[in-house]
């Protein structure tokens, strides 16, 4: 899908221009122009090689005719045919090697596209609709489907890995009903809907996909056969090759297709908050608009603007306030000119978020297809391609995340009127579930175990009727005055993201102590340890330094085994300095081990560093007489020296030494140091039996 190697002879300021304007390199145009001109002066030469032979021909034939032979021209004809064959082998060596670099140099970016690599300051803001509530208390879209029952993600994780979930009841209702109102809406503007294959052949989805996509984005289909195939990222692609190699009519176009698939994507480069919940998942189902017009620029431009236009209609209906962006020249795919974003409003984030590209790719991606129109004019030497053009009308999931936020109540979530219809009626989805017992609690739940303040959605255009408002919230003293709990409720803004995840780390251990009570096989418990690990990980990204605990509130009775830790604790205060020393070389190996952790070791590999670990930690031991403790773990271990029966059943010895390198119940939703992990990790290698 490149553009017109006759663009690079006639234009190529005009490309280099582009590929500064999207802060790429420009030297590649340089690359191909050169490669380009070697190409073009092999061809004048097979040219005037087979001028030669044909004159040399001649004057064979000549000979041959007067009943002789031409010996000397019969051998200038072999020459001239050896060397023709030396050229052509090198101009298909050049045409490859041009082939290679023409796929990644971007489209022509337009005009009016903001020059910028910094999406976050630069994209211009289009237009706006709605309000954008403020210093409210939401839930976020996570917790809300949480507890409508809508959805399974660590029974998703047990199935299927990262980010996998199960779709249940109300989500899976909401969900389709999402899929059928976006089929009728396109069918009511004289969209054609298209289910396509969701895979597809690689020389195919080449033509259609970036280079990069291919390691980042898609997923490959293993086979028996041998010919490559590739899951679909979005229906755009295949239904970009759903004319290909044909000649459409002027008088055919424009062509509106609606797209309908399950989309799959790698996400590689997702983290954060765009993991929680199914916002940001591998597998999902969207409504995309794809048009093909005419390859005029002017047509194509008009066309974007309705594609635009239609999902604006589409989320004003949905009473959801958003706001559509022109984003920077840097964040442009190679196939798009120009590319405009609906960004919706998500009020427990208090930010907008992406539900809506919209891209003009002109014939970039026709030419890959070799998708043309109208007829060959007299002189012209160009062929003339369409222009294709992609927008999402639906991502699903994203779009359910919006509505989630914006339609909870402090009792259930009210449906849009809209999709009431395509839910069999169904106006209304009450809670069904609380929230874990550890946020509960910590929330200090008013009615239902919320606290959320009214909220009216934005009311769509006529004739969609506004959605009713949100019931008030109930008057919840204890909520106010609680700890902070889930975030975006209590402190819509005010608590950090850090905060959050060590909310969803209280809550994901007191899940897994609860269900350890019910003596769960491995396989059972894995998904949920698995989540929590991964939690811990994204707490220390976010903040630098390992989850702990809080300490217990002021005046609650400690427990026998957290006085000794308290009475430990103060005594670490007091270290010897070479207790001190030995403790700055524990957590210097700890961290040395987090690091290496990151390559994925095999076990040789980091056995050493684990020995030396726990040779530090024997050395502190002899130093004070004690065992090691991260600084802030809770572990209710002992301390592994004297004063316990020398006798103790096989299970207990395990538990020992499993705290002994710094884990404190870390399956339980409690600290663990960099040694706890190291030690987690040996023991899933088979290690410590």
């Amino acid at each position: 899908m490149p553009l017109d190697i006759n663009m690079f002879r006639r234009e190529p300021d005009l490309i280099r221009e582009s590929q500064r304007r999207r802060f790429q390199p420009v030297e590649i145009v340089d690359e191909v122009i050169d490669l380009d001109t070697k190409w073009r002066e092999s061809r004048s030469r097979i040219d005037f090689l087979n001028k030669d032979r044909n004159r040399y021909q001649k004057e064979v034939t000549k000979a041959k005719k007067a009943g002789g032979e031409d010996p000397e021209n019969a051998a200038k004809i072999k020459e001239v045919a050896k060397e023709v064959k030396i050229v052509e082998a090198k101009m298909v060596e050049l045409s490859q090697q041009v082939s290679k670099l023409l796929p990644k140099i971007g489209n022509i970016v337009a005009d009016d596209v903001p020059v910028s690599n910094d999406e976050e300051k630069d994209n211009k803001v289009v237009s706006t609709f709605g309000p954008t509530p403020t210093g409210e208390k939401y839930m976020h879209h996570h917790e809300v489907l949480h507890r409508i029952g809508g959805y399974e993600p660590e029974r998703g994780v047990g199935v299927a890995g990262h980010r996998a979930y199960f779709l249940r009841d109300a989500g899976l209702l909401l969900n389709q009903a999402l899929i059928n109102y976006g089929i009728a809406f396109l069918r009511k503007r004289n969209y054609s809907v298209l289910q396509p294959p969701y895979f597809m052949s690689k020389d195919v989805m080449a033509g259609v996909a970036q280079l990069e996509q291919f390691d980042e984005e898609l997923y490959k289909v293993s086979g028996s056969g041998t010919e490559e195939k590739y899951l679909i990222a979005t229906s755009e692609q295949p239904i970009c090759a759903f004319h290909k190699g044909e000649w459409l009519g002027e008088s055919e176009l424009p062509l509106r297709y609606g797209g309908v698939s399950t989309c799959f994507r790698k996400e590689a480069g997702a983290h954060g908050k765009d993991t929680w919940g199914i916002f940001r998942v591998h597998q999902f189902e969207k409504v995309e608009q794809f048009c093909i017009c005419e390859g005029d620029l002017e047509k194509s431009a008009a066309m974007q603007v309705e594609m635009s236009k239609a999902s604006e209609e589409f989320y004003q209906s949905l009473g959801i306030s958003y706001r559509v962006v022109n984003i920077v020249s840097g964040e442009l795919n190679n196939a798009a000119i120009k590319k405009y974003d609906l960004e919706a409003w998500f009020p427990a984030y208090e930010e907008f978020r992406e539900l809506v590209s919209c891209s003009n790719c002109t014939d970039y991606q026709s030419r890959g297809m070799e998708v043309r129109s109208g007829h060959k004019k007299m002189g012209q030497v160009e062929k003339k391609f369409v222009h294709m053009l992609n927008s999402t009308l639906c991502a699903t999931t994203r779009t359910m995340s919006c509505i989630l936020e914006n339609y909870q109540t402090p009792t259930g979530v009210t449906v849009p009127e809209v999709l009431v219809p395509f839910m069999g009626g169904i106006t209304f989805l009450d809670y069904v579930k609380e929230l874990p017992k550890g946020k509960r609690e910590a929330k200090g739940a008013t009615k239902g175990g919320y606290a959320t303040s009214a909220k009216k959605p934005p009311a769509p255009p006529a004739p969609a009727p506004a959605p009713a408002p949100a019931p008030a919230a109930a008057n919840g003293g204890a909520a106010e005055s609680s700890a902070r709990g889930l975030p975006g409720l209590e402190e819509a803004k005010g608590g950090s993201e850090a905060d959050a995840i060590a909310d969803k780390i209280t809550a994901k251990g007191l899940e897994i102590r609860d269900l350890k009570k019910s003596k769960p096989d491995k396989a059972t418990l894995k998904p949920h340890i698995d989540t929590l690990l991964a939690l811990k990980t994204e707490y220390k990204e976010k903040t630098g330094k390992d989850y702990a605990p809080p300490p217990a509130a002021a005046g609650a009775a400690a427990p026998p085994a957290a006085a000794s830790k308290a009475a430990e604790a103060g005594a670490a205060e007091k270290e010897s300095p070479a207790a001190a020393a030995i403790t700055a070389k524990i957590v210097a190996k700890g961290d040395e081990i987090r690091e290496l952790k990151k390559s994925k070791p095999d076990k040789a590999t980091i056995q050493p560093h684990i020995d030396a670990l726990i040779a530090l930690k024997t050395q502190y031991k002899d130093e004070t007489g004690k065992a090691y403790v991260a600084p802030g773990a809770t572990a209710n271990a002992s301390s592994g020296g004297g004063g316990g029966s020398k006798k103790q059943p096989k299970k207990a010895r395990h538990i020992r030494l499993f705290f002994v390198v710094g884990v404190s119940k870390d399956e339980d939703g409690s600290s663990a140091g960099a040694g706890g992990r190291a030690q987690r990790w040996q023991e899933e290698q088979g290690g410590w039996t």
